[in-house]
Formats: structure tokens, sequence, C-alpha cells
């Protein structure tokens, strides 16, 4: 498989999701086997690796994928939302070029969005809101859609009394700080008699900041 992936930092990735040696190669056999994988297109000194979205096309059985660092535009969200397989998606430090998720084909009910400073506008329409380490506008997110909403470490603003959405089971805000639409911060907010809350004050992480654990934040 040399001669089919000309990228160096590529092929060694897949060589170490393989137990592999550097030297050794692979077969397209084992290639496909390859369910999880995590691409940035840079290292972590800010040299390029080389890697682009399109780098996906590789793994015909992905089912977990973490992009770190990219600088998304629509056309990189249509890849992504075409590969059928990918359960759990996470965007870690990553950026969205004017994204709309509304004209995307699909997307895996599982996100996650870490260290993402500028969020979409319009938070995509999905049942699990799974946000770390960033700020979000809680009027962009679906309520009637939402089934969980956990976002940790992160700063939430327009945040509001929920009581009224029954499909809500859990929310948890834990080291969060809340803001209401005037600005003021919030204690908690009201949610449904059958919604599970939970919002423990810890320390908010300082936003944006590059000194975490890597293995961490892509588990």
């Amino acid at each position: 498989m040399k001669e089919k992936i000309k990228n160096e930092f590529l092929r060694r990735k897949i060589l170490s999701c393989l137990n592999k040696n550097d030297s050794d190669d692979f077969s397209e056999e084992e290639l496909a086997t390859i369910e999880n994988i995590s691409l940035s297109p840079k290292f972590i000194n800010g040299r390029e690796t080389g890697l682009t979205v399109r780098d996906i096309f590789f793994f015909d059985n992905l089912k977990s994928l973490t992009l770190r660092d990219f600088q998304l535009s629509m056309e990189d969200m249509q890849i992504i939302s075409e590969r059928v397989n990918i359960e759990n998606l996470s965007f870690i430090s990553c950026g969205f070029e004017a994204i709309d998720f509304d004209k995307l084909s699909r997307l895996p009910e599982n996100l996650r969005f870490v260290f993402c400073d500028k969020l979409p506008k319009k938070f995509p329409r999905v049942k699990s809101i799974n946000v770390e380490l960033s700020s979000i506008d809680f009027e962009s997110i679906d309520l009637s859609r939402a089934i969980n909403i956990f976002i940790i470490n992160s700063k939430v603003n327009n945040a509001c009394d929920i009581d009224g959405y029954d499909n809500i089971r859990a929310v948890d805000f834990y080291g969060s700080i809340l803001y209401g639409k005037d600005g003021q911060e919030l204690k908690n907010i009201k949610v449904s008699k059958n919604t599970r809350y939970s919002h423990e004050e810890k320390k908010l992480y300082e936003m944006g900041s590059k000194d975490r654990d890597e293995n961490d934040l892509e588990r």
C-alpha cells in the first residue's frame, strides 16, 4: 500500500493503528479494519502534516473520526457527511467557515466540539449536544430535537429556562458559566421534571488554552 498512501505521516499513523512498525507495510484488507482515526493538518509544533479531510476516503469502515486544527469549509463537511459509517465525530480546535449544517445530507448523531472558540451560528440538529472548553450560544441549539445536552467547562450565552421541553432527558453544565439574555450570570436554569440536571461549579478552563492532554481530548 506504500504506492497508494503518498503521505508519510498518514502511512505511519495507519501503521500505528495496526500496531505495526514504521518499516512495515499493510494490505487493503488491513486498512479496511481501521474504525477509528484522528487527523490534523499540523503537528504539535505547527509544522504542516499535509493531511486534508479528503484523506478519510482511504478508510472504508471508519466509525469514529476526530478532526483537530482544521479550518473546515462546506465542501469538507459534505465529504464527511457522505461517509455513512461514521457514528462519532469530534472537532478539536477547529474553525467553521459559514457552515450550514442543515444543508448536509446527514450527520452522525454523536458530535463533540472541544476548544472550538467559534461554533457554528446555527448548531447542528442532533439529539446529543457535546461541547467542551468552548463558547456556545444556547439559542443556536434546536431544543425540540435535543435529548442530551452536555456543555462542559464552557461559556454559555443566552442561557434560558427549558422546563417546557419534556424531550430533554439530561442537562449537564459541569464547570460552565451561564449568561442570560441580559448578559447577567445565572446560577441555574429551570428544566422539566423529566430532565436530569447538573451544574457543578468548577474552575472554568482558560478559553483557547493549548495546554491540555492530547489523549484525553481524543478519547
